[in-house]
């Protein structure tokens, strides 16, 4: 890639990277995994839980994209010795993400190893103390890369337009939504270990399903509730000597 002129130069400390580059890392490699498997582990679950029509999950922009996997290839030799590099106002919005995802990804940990004892916890720093020093460390990383993004986006405006910049910087916010939910969704979705919203999903798709093959048969539509009622029996797990009456009048 050839040298952008709108980047600054900058030192990332040992301490510095050990914040930044384990989130550039992950969010790569969720790139990847999902580029291989259609999804990856802390994708929303589109499926089970489907947003609110005209929710806006973002949008994906191939060039931020990119730039974030410059970012990791430059990143990756002075990931566990810090170093010299230099990042336009991009790249350094990524790592700023990329230093949040780290404590994020460490409190899904916590969560997820709340029912192991204390000394499990403690053994494999996944207990609250492990958070607090986490979040202590990545304060001061973030504000750091922050007064550098005001030098990056100062350095942007003397070659780029206001308006040109402005409208890079709302395809950042975009790609960075898509990221949160299709790469790095950390949040505890209520119902996705239950059965009831995926039973209620399973039931709707058959009901459509049964309502299009009566309407092909040419028999008459029943009531709604009825034909719900008749999916519901059908489904359920079944039980010896049970009879179920079908409450369905249909004719020809």
């Amino acid at each position: 890639m050839d040298p952008d002129p709108t980047a600054v130069k900058m030192r990332l400390s040992k301490t510095q990277m050990s914040v930044i580059w384990p989130g550039v890392n992950f969010i790569v490699l969720a790139l990847l995994t999902r580029e291989k498997f259609g999804t990856c582990e802390f994708a929303y679950p589109f499926r089970v839980c489907p947003l609110l029509r005209g929710f806006d999950d973002g949008t994906y922009r191939s060039a931020m994209m990119d730039r974030i996997r410059a970012l990791w290839i430059r990143m990756k030799p002075i990931a566990t010795t810090g170093g010299r590099i230099e990042m336009n106002a991009i790249d350094i919005r990524a790592a700023i993400y990329a230093a949040r995802i780290n404590l994020q990804l460490l409190r899904r940990n916590v969560h997820d190893a709340r029912r192991k004892d204390a000394k499990t916890k403690r053994t494999l720093g996944l207990d609250r103390a492990a958070i607090k020093k986490r979040k202590q460390q990545t304060g001061p990383v973030i504000k750091s890369l922050e007064r550098n993004l005001k030098r990056a986006t100062r350095s942007s405006l003397k070659i780029t337009p206001r308006s040109e910049f402005a409208e890079i910087s709302k395809e950042w916010r975009s790609h960075l939504r898509w990221m949160k939910f299709h790469l790095a969704y950390f949040k505890q979705v209520i119902g996705v270990k239950g059965r009831g919203v995926v039973h209620r999903m399973v039931i709707d798709q058959l009901t459509a399903i049964a309502e299009k093959a009566v309407r092909y048969e040419g028999f008459e539509i029943p009531d709604s509730r009825e034909l719900r009622q008749v999916i519901r029996l059908y489904v359920r797990p079944p039980r010896q000597n049970r009879n179920v009456s079908l409450p369905l009048h249909a004719s020809e």
